[in-house]
């Protein structure tokens, strides 16, 4: 028996308390419930901004590695596009680059780097790219390479009537002159008074007026008829410092469909160091069209 009062177990069959002496009823055979004092309550248990907080932190924790992912995407994007600007005011800052200098002063380039003589080319000549790229292929096949390029302001034979002129300075030769036509087409390159390229025509590589040959065929070929024969007359150079005991040269004459007709040829002995020979090498052939040189040969001392 339990007393309702104080909750004190009495024995069975008691009629009051003997701890209160509240007077016992026969149904009270269980504990008494009771009601926890505020004041006694656990502690232990979260109070609902804690509980909000606990949360909070975990879900925090749960986003970390999302957030580590997000960083780790983003931060390569944002290198890559300060990067990207930097390549492209650096690209913009070369061309302000060219066209200051074009305006200031001959451009320089590599002589190794063909895309940068192709922009200086561009820079100087104010070709288009594809245009650029055929007049250094044209320089090229001559043997010149750019390194600076500038604009020929003064009279010159060369320059035809509104046509554009420029010298050009490489790493063996300076004052190479390119005339080019109003659309960028090359009409001539001409070093030391001798064109390298000519009307579509490529006629020599400026290392060989740089290194002339030891006989060499210099000055205008011409053609004098006299009755049934006809002379090709022209001058030979021994640019040597020893003399030679004989040089013969020979021409193939041609007539208008290319088949050789004859040989005209001419000798002479003891041609000295430096020395210039006027040659005329005699043909009797017929209908003579055109000629070219066979060979330029001699023996020295």
């Amino acid at each position: 028996m339990y007393c309702k009062k104080c909750g004190a177990k009495n024995k069975f069959g008691d009629q009051v308390c003997g701890d209160c002496g509240e007077r016992l009823s026969k149904f009270s055979v269980f504990p008494p419930k009771t009601t926890p004092d505020p004041a006694q309550a656990p502690q232990n248990h979260a109070t609902p901004t804690a509980q909000i907080n606990k949360n909070g932190c975990g879900c925090l924790l749960a986003l970390l590695p999302i957030i580590a992912l997000v960083l780790v995407l983003v931060i390569p994007l944002v290198i890559w596009k300060n990067s990207s600007a930097t390549i492209a005011e650096t690209q913009a800052e070369i061309i302000r680059a060219y066209t200051t200098t074009k305006t200031e002063g001959p451009l320089e380039a590599s002589t190794e780097d063909s895309a940068g003589a192709s922009k200086l080319i561009s820079a100087a000549t104010g070709a288009d790219e594809t245009q650029a790229a055929v007049i250094l292929q044209i320089l090229n096949n001559c043997g010149v390479m750019p390194k600076s390029i500038a604009a020929d302001s003064g009279e010159n034979d060369y320059v035809q009537a509104g046509s554009l002129g420029f010298r050009i300075s490489t790493d063996i030769a300076d004052n190479i002159i390119l005339s080019l036509a109003n659309d960028k087409t090359v009409l001539g390159i001409q070093y030391a008074e001798t064109f390298l390229y000519e009307n579509g025509t490529m006629l020599k590589q400026l290392k060989e007026i740089l290194t002339p040959p030891d006989l060499e065929l210099i000055g205008e070929i011409t053609t004098r008829s006299s009755y049934s024969s006809t002379y090709i007359k022209g001058k030979v150079r021994n640019n040597t410092d020893q003399a030679y005991s004989y040089v013969t040269i020979t021409f193939g004459v041609y007539d208008e469909e290319g088949n050789r007709l004859d040989t005209a040829s001419s000798i002479i002995q003891n041609l000295g160091a430096g020395e210039v020979w006027s040659f005329e090498a005699l043909t009797m052939a017929d209908n003579i069209s055109d000629y070219k040189l066979i060979e330029l040969s001699g023996t020295q001392f």
